[in-house]
């Protein structure tokens, strides 16, 4: 069972959820009645993605004493997961090297090329947050932005208090960041589709 246990963490395999009963095995016992979760599906990561709608649901065990688990992909309603795009206006967050680091610095055991996947992984996940918290619908951004520099330039032609004067400055480089990493997007993806195209 050890040596079972550690093959299953070696090759990173999870327990997928199953909906239905917890316990998938009885005694079938009156006197002493036990029940636990023997039967199990298990998957890894790279199957979750592809299969993000699966659900798993455990069967009535009829004259066995075991419940059945039965495994539903849902193939008409899963496609293949958008691949991973890396976008270069990452690079000038300043957190961007901190992620990357705590990303590869996470311990992962197995084999060699599944400590290699698994850090990848979590650099993956890392740069996929801070795109999510920081750089999701970019242009809504830079508008949101701007409005919010022209304010408060507005408020230091008005009262140029050192308040005033000090939030402008500090609305002024968040508009610059996001304008700056807005151009590089659309630059990045005109040269992606181009390339797709055949142009380049």
């Amino acid at each position: 069972m050890i040596d079972f246990r550690g093959g299953i963490r070696d090759v990173e395999l999870i327990d997928h959820k199953v909906a239905g009963n917890w316990f998938t095995w009885s005694n079938k016992q009156q006197a002493n009645p036990i029940a636990r979760r023997i039967d199990r599906v298990l998957v890894n990561e790279v199957s979750l993605e592809r299969f993000s709608n699966s659900s798993t649901s455990s069967n009535p065990p009829g004259v066995s004493d075991h419940c059945g688990i039965v495994l539903d992909t849902n193939p008409k309603l899963n496609t293949l997961p958008k691949p991973f795009k890396y976008f270069l206006f990452w690079q000038s967050n300043p957190t961007y090297l901190d992620i990357i680091k705590q990303a590869w610095q996470k311990q992962v055991t197995g084999y060699p090329y599944y400590i290699l996947y698994g850090k990848l992984q979590s650099v993956k996940q890392g740069l996929k947050k801070l795109n999510r918290d920081e750089y999701s619908d970019i242009t809504g951004r830079v508008k949101q932005a701007t409005i919010a520099l022209e304010v408060a330039q507005m408020a230091v032609l008005t009262d140029p208090k050192e308040e005033h004067v000090k939030a402008e400055k500090e609305f002024c480089l968040e508009y610059t960041a996001l304008k700056k990493a807005e151009e590089l997007y659309y630059k990045q993806k005109a040269r992606m589709r181009a390339i797709k195209e055949g142009g380049l």
